[in-house]
């Protein structure tokens, strides 16, 4: 919980050090530039030199702004007088970026250490302690932008050329060795740190006179570390004794003493000494409080662990008040603090009973940590996993129990994922977010949101205006137009973005409450039941199929179960259930059937569990109505459950029955007519696209769909767009796609199928071409997620599948799938599955139920050994609409 300020904070000694021999006090920059130019009058590079320990001591004084303008004038003193390659240029570059990043100004920040890095590297005259400082300065700056690896290597670099150069007690190695610690912290690396921590400590009291600044520095954070493993009895001495050096020299208020106030309040409530860690609650409040009416910017990691504590000790408002200034004040690149605070806002959000507002914080702390994750991998597997710590991995799991708790089971799934992106690689998936992806919002969320971030890039913008202006005022170049903008920002810009931004907060879950489009339809069970009895009457026309209908409803506390035969009256089943227990279960089941490698005990064990709540209470029925064809009517997370992997503890669901999907919306009428030849217009992708895997089973694929149905092929690049209007207009009865597709939760325009030539076909797109697929008795989507629908616009609609969309607009049926798919099993069941529709008269849902089990039983497999027996590969694919 240590951020950019307090990772800074500590190098103010060494530099000092490096800058020259006794400290100036000054009261302000206007001050220090007097009294330096008045004792070096005409000595620029004495006048340098006293500027140099000034800028120090207003640093110190934690008055970072003045600080970095006095360290900018002796930067320009000493490139006057001894050129820009001068290793004091290079001492005044790292205590430039140093101001710089305390002032959460990083990218300018870290430009400015590289350059003073590679100028003391050349300088032959460099002292060891400045290149010391310009490392670990460097290393700081760099791991606040999540560049770990770098910063890995230039802690090493500050640590073995202080070890090399000064020796192994040198006082210049704490720096260095504690900041290092922070970040082996950081990436979960737990066993390294408080060894590392201690050195630092057995360094300094070594020393004759150790600082008191850095001492009290590195006893927090030695208290901090014990506290956060558990250890308030080992953690409370270092937090007291840090905590009176800092009441000898801080001021009540400074950050860095309300930190060790925080920190022990922690440790207190941990204690169970409730009254004593409110009372340091209430001390750091009162700081912070003065910071920010003093204006302070730079305390936002500060605000969010005092809204830690906050919660903890049951002070809700007070937390949100808190995380909500604190991401006001956060800048966009610092994406550690980023992801802590929208991930305490998520928390605090579902406390308040605020869901919908929780998901849109969680999905943005989501963005930052998959950001950082990104970072990681060159470090290696190993350290990727120990990267998601528990309080990251508390980001995922919270945001997945939200997700599912809305019904949303796509977008926890891919929370899920995202948390064990590391576990799966299953070779050619046809479609999968690529390395590093976060959860997108959804059409609704970017449309409430919008007015949120717009805010805050507006805000941002007029931080970086008056930053420059201040810094005019301070050299002395403010015109007279500039100084009346400067007036504005402060007096009338800032405000009024700031005043926005709480309405905003105020405001934003009754947005979301009424986010529905009036007039929009709701689903109707009534007619919906009386579609599938007319449904289920027409499909009795052929007897051997035994059909009846299964429709599901999804109570908050109850299930209901409506069971349609064709020649009798409707039959209702009712199990207690909560609606948020039946999600989990549907959640974690899916998530084990979407790895490969799961367990099967476990797969068999959740998929007993569910058939229990499905199918057990209308066993019976099924088997006095003779059904073998079920024809499912779902809804909530059941539309994302594969009925075929349910099992009773003997069988799996599919080797009884057959399955079909009835949507109410594709407009099923089951006419009797007799069925036409089939005659394939069969396209696929097999190259890799953007940072989607090679498809290297889907020629074979094609040229034996072609060969069974007869039709033609479109390969790769000729597969287009317009080769896709053509086929549709042409003598063709069966569509088949081989392809990636990539579903985006609530944005039909992000949802998209890649086509041949590697361009794109979105959902948006195929309602605005108006493609109509009526021609076509069947449409294979041979790709992943095809029957996912989640999410909803930013009309407040729910999005449709692919699958639902092409039956919407006219295919009498359409094969889909749940998840993303293997590219080698997937081909063989398609290849078994045209073959048995083709040679046998059997529906489409028997011959579809057969080519599930040819991988199941093993009659399909690997060429090279193995099984699909997994339910990962055969579980999948459902079929909508028509299935006789």
């Amino acid at each position: 919980m240590r951020f950019a300020v307090r990772l800074l904070t500590g190098l103010l000694v060494v530099l000092a050090g490096a800058a020259g021999a006794q400290p100036v006090s000054v009261a302000d920059a206007a001050a220090a530039a007097a009294h330096c130019e008045q004792q070096h009058a005409g000595q620029d590079r004495a006048q340098a030199n006293c500027l140099a320990r000034a800028g120090e001591a207003l640093a110190r004084a934690d008055r970072q702004a003045e600080a970095l303008a006095v360290h900018r004038r002796a930067l320009a003193l000493r490139e006057a007088a001894l050129g820009a390659e001068h290793p004091d240029v290079g001492a005044s570059l790292t205590a430039v970026a140093g101001a710089l990043g305390r002032l959460r100004r990083h990218g300018e920040a870290l430009a400015a250490a590289e350059r003073g890095v590679a100028i003391l590297q050349a300088a032959p005259g460099a002292s060891a302690g400045r290149l010391v400082n310009a490392f670990t300065m460097q290393a700081a700056l760099l791991r606040q932008l999540g560049r770990y690896p770098e910063a890995l290597e230039a802690y090493g670099r500050a640590i073995g050329t202080a070890e090399t150069r000064l020796g192994s007690d040198s006082p210049l190695l704490v720096g260095p060795l504690r900041l290092l610690a922070s970040l082996q912290r950081e990436l979960g690396r737990h066993e390294q740190v408080l060894p590392l921590y201690e050195r630092a400590l057995a360094i300094l009291e070594k020393q004759p006179r150790p600082d008191s600044a850095d001492l009290a520095i590195v006893l927090r954070q030695i208290g901090s570390t014990h506290r956060r493993a558990g250890r308030e009895g080992q953690a409370l001495p270092y937090l007291e004794r840090a905590l009176a050096l800092q009441e000898q020299r801080l001021a009540p208020q400074h950050p860095s003493l309300l930190d060790t106030v925080v920190d022990i309040g922690f440790v207190l409530q941990r204690l169970g000494r409730l009254e004593a860690a409110q009372a340091h609650k209430q001390r750091a409040a009162a700081g912070v409080d003065t910071l920010l009416a003093a204006g302070r910017t730079d305390i936002a990691d500060l605000l969010h662990d005092l809204a830690l504590l906050a919660g903890r000790l049951g002070d809700a408002p007070l937390e949100l008040r808190l995380l909500q200034q604190g991401l006001l004040l956060t800048e966009a690149d610092d994406p550690e603090l980023q992801w802590r605070l929208h991930g305490g806002l998520m928390r605090a959000s579902q406390a308040a009973g605020r869901p919908d507002e929780a998901i849109v914080w969680g999905k943005q702390a989501l963005v930052a940590l998959q950001g950082l994750r990104a970072a990681v991998v060159p470090l290696g597997r190993a350290a990727q996993a120990r990267f998601v710590d528990s309080p990251k991995r508390q980001v995922y799991q919270r945001l997945a129990d939200l997700l599912i708790g809305a019904g949303r089971l796509p977008e926890a799934q891919q929370a899920l994922q995202l948390l064990k992106e590391d576990e799966l690689d299953e070779g050619a998936l046809r479609g999968g977010p690529a390395p590093g992806a976060a959860l997108p919002l959804t059409g609704l969320e970017q449309e409430r949101f919008g007015s949120f971030y717009t805010l805050r890039e507006q805000q941002l913008a007029l931080y970086r205006e008056r930053r420059t202006l201040e810094q005019q005022r301070r050299a002395g170049a403010l015109t007279a137009s500039g100084a009346a903008r400067l007036a504005e920002i402060e007096r009338q810009a800032l405000p009024q973005i700031v005043a926005a931004l709480q309405r905003f907060f105020a405001t934003l879950q009754p947005q979301l409450d009424q986010a529905q489009r009036p007039g929009a339809e709701r689903r109707d069970v009534r007619l919906t039941e009386t579609l599938l009895r007319r449904a289920v009457i027409a499909a009795a026309q052929r007897p051997g199929d035994g059909a009846v209908a299964l429709q599901y409803l999804v109570g908050e506390d109850r299930l209901s179960i409506l069971l349609t035969v064709p020649d009798g009256p409707p039959l209702a089943r009712q199990i207690a259930v909560e609606a948020a227990s039946l999600r989990r279960q549907v959640a974690a089941f899916t998530l084990l059937l979407k790895n490969p490698s799961s367990d099967p005990a476990r797969v068999r064990a959740a998929a007993q569990a569910l058939h229990a709540l499905l199918i057990a209470p209308v066993r019976a029925d099924l088997q006095a109505a003779g059904a073998r064809t079920l024809m499912l009517s779902l809804t909530d997370v059941l539309r994302y459950l594969p009925f075929a992997a349910l099992h009773d503890g003997q069988r799996w669901l599919l080797q009884d029955h057959a399955l079909a999907l009835f949507n109410e919306a594709g407009g099923q009428t089951f006419d009797s007519r007799e069925a036409p030849r089939w005659r394939v217009a069969g396209m696929g992708l097999s190259q890799p696209v953007e940072n989607l895997r090679a498809l290297p089973a889907v020629p074979e694929e094609l040229d034996s769909v072609v060969a069974l149905l007869g039709g033609s092929s479109w390969l790769d690049a000729r597969f287009t767009r317009q080769a896709l209007l053509d086929a549709l207009a042409a003598e063709y009865n069966v569509l088949h796609l081989a392809s990636h597709f990539v579903f985006q939760a609530g944005d039909p325009a992000a949802s998209r199928l890649y086509l041949g030539d590697r361009s794109r076909l979105s959902l948006a797109d195929i309602t605005a071409l108006d493609l109509r697929f009526d021609r076509f008795e069947l449409v294979t989507l041979s790709a992943c997620d095809t029957a996912q629908a989640d999410g909803r616009d930013a009309y407040g609609q729910e999005i449709e599948s692919l699958g639902a969309k092409a039956q919407a607009q006219g295919a009498r049926a359409v094969l889909a799938t749940l998840w993303k798919v293997s590219d080698r099993s997937t081909g063989g069941l398609m290849r078994e599955f045209y073959r048995l529709r083709t040679d046998t008269s059997q529906s489409k849902a028997e011959a579809l139920r057969q080519a599930q089990l040819a991988l199941l039983e093993g009659r399909l497999r690997p060429e090279a050994g193995g099984a699909w027996s997994h339910p990962f590969h055969w579980a999948p694919f459902v079929l909508m609409g028509d299935w006789r």
